[in-house]
């Protein structure tokens, strides 16, 4: 285990040679989107992740409840797929979608460690995870080639529980690609796989503390780092994996069939963490309740913003390049997208409003959502490329 361990940290080093990477100039035109084609709401309080169906609907997973459904922008209409439950073909509750050949579509359970295989909005098969719980297999992507990618824990802080160790804990992570079993053979990943590099985890540091009470009893919370900088990964329809460092900032592209391109250093500005930068962290972390607790109760605050933020800031466009939600700047009233071609360079920036989220540019639409003033979210879709 020490061994194979040494070998995966020697490959991820080996992405950056001394010298190897160079700074890219700065000047890219800017993209903003404007005069949205379709408008969707339906009440639902968050999104986790969006799926374009060949016929043109639009598959959205919700955060803050189990069910998955199909959404038309051309009817305005919303429909339930699949049902919630323990059974063939059902879920509990679903945290990703993945397009997989044609119309069939890999949904993520994380709550039950199995994945849901869909032809349309019709659920054909069922496949399980060899493990179960917070340890079960996750997947993170998947191409038409029959593969799927895994970014598995690696490395645990020193004296971690064992109840802990489960990935959002973790240091480092390994990029890992697995041949997907059959869609009815049972298993969804194989023991054949491959990893790609070893990044770095969200995992920094915890504060513990005790805020208000119920019922006589203190509340608990954990708090984590919010600018943690966990390095990101996306696999694209056609197998390439596109891995995202953090520092220094670039990008390696990583083919199928096994050639490696090391992107230039991205142009990055090095905003410092001050007080602002710091309550404007906070409220992103806690939207409902952003005065619940004080910078200074958090884990130590990195020297400057990183790049990016979140478990899902690398997203794969269709054209094949990435698209890489950069951090929010408190003196920013915009949000920033770096979209970076597969020669690593950056081609283009996507400029949205601090009240969007991008989650998703197809051959013909990039998908917005957007709260308004009401609170209210709304799913909206843009013409792609911009005319």
């Amino acid at each position: 285990m020490l061994r194979s361990r040494r070998v995966l940290l020697a490959l991820s080093a080996l992405l950056v040679p001394g010298g190897a990477l160079v700074a890219q100039d700065a000047r890219v035109p800017t993209i903003i989107l404007r005069g949205s084609v379709g408008r969707l709401v339906d009440g639902f309080s968050g999104i986790r992740a969006i799926r374009e169906l060949p016929d043109g609907r639009v598959l959205v997973s919700l955060s803050s409840d189990p069910h998955l459904v199909v959404a038309d922008h051309q009817t305005g209409s919303f429909e339930q797929v699949g049902s919630v439950g323990s059974g063939p073909g059902e879920y509990r509750g679903v945290t990703a979608v993945f397009a997989l050949s044609g119309d069939s579509t890999l949904v993520l359970d994380a709550q039950q460690a199995r994945w849901v295989i869909l032809s349309g909005t019709k659920p054909v098969a069922t496949l399980r995870s060899r493990t179960r719980g917070m340890w079960a297999e996750m997947v993170d992507g998947a191409d038409t080639l029959g593969r799927v990618l895994e970014l598995a824990a690696q490395r645990y802080p020193a004296g971690s529980h064992p109840a802990e160790r489960y990935r959002q804990n973790a240091e480092s992570l390994a990029v890992v690609v697995h041949r997907r079993s059959g869609p009815r053979t049972g298993d969804a990943l194989s023991v054949r796989s491959d990893t790609l590099a070893v990044i770095r985890g969200a995992f920094r540091e915890v504060r513990r503390l005790t805020h208000g009470s119920y019922g006589g009893a203190g509340i608990r919370y954990t708090l984590y780092t919010i600018l943690d900088g966990a390095e990101q990964a996306a696999m694209f329809a056609d197998g390439w994996v596109a891995v995202v460092h953090a520092s220094p900032y670039h990008v390696v592209w990583h083919a199928p069939d096994g050639r490696r391109t090391i992107g230039p250093l991205l142009p990055f500005e090095r905003v410092p963490v001050d007080e602002t930068q710091k309550l404007a962290a906070v409220a992103r972390d806690w939207p409902k309740s952003p005065t619940l607790f004080k910078p200074e109760e958090y884990p130590p605050w990195p020297r400057i913003l990183p790049p990016f933020e979140g478990s899902r800031a690398a997203i794969a466009m269709s054209d094949g390049r990435l698209a890489i939600r950069r951090t929010p700047d408190a003196r920013s009233k915009a949000i920033y997208y770096d979209l970076v071609d597969r020669s690593g360079r950056l081609s283009a920036r996507l400029q949205i409003r601090e009240n969007e989220q991008l989650f998703g540019i197809t051959g013909r639409w990039a998908y917005v959502a957007r709260r308004d003033q009401d609170d209210l979210l709304w799913l909206e879709r843009y013409s792609w490329p911009p005319s």
